[in-house]
């Protein structure tokens, strides 16, 4: 398996991209990579992942929690179109920062991505 594959992708919400990020090709060692430097910027009492793609990395922020916290975490794979950040944040009482590892497109200002694909990608 590879990260970036080289062929057209039709995403889940049918954004038609360049390429598909594979993000199931991260091992856990980049996953705990990754959380440690989300924990490092932003203090969580809680994580929410985007089911499919944001579930497995939210398995290794939840380690990561700090206990009384208020802020819940909401967090997913790819970023495309915030359709899936939107309905989850909806789910979530309280305040609520995104955080994505890939972003296609500007995020909101709630949403932090770890990697932004730039404009001549698309």
């Amino acid at each position: 398996m590879t990260l970036l594959p080289n062929k057209p992708f039709l995403s889940k919400n049918g954004v038609r991209l360049p390429f598909k990020i594979e993000c199931d090709a991260f091992t856990d060692e980049d996953l705990q990579t990754l959380a440690r430097r989300v924990s490092e910027k932003f203090t969580f009492g809680d994580v929410m992942g985007v089911p499919r793609g944001g579930l497995r990395f939210a398995a290794f922020l939840k380690q990561l929690q700090t206990p009384g916290a208020n802020a819940t975490l909401v967090v997913d794979d790819v970023f495309t179109t915030g359709k899936s950040m939107e309905d989850m944040r909806a789910a979530v009482y309280g305040m609520s920062v995104g955080v994505v590892i890939f972003a296609w497109v500007d995020t909101p200002s709630w949403v932090y991505p770890i990697f932004q694909a730039g404009r001549w990608v698309r």
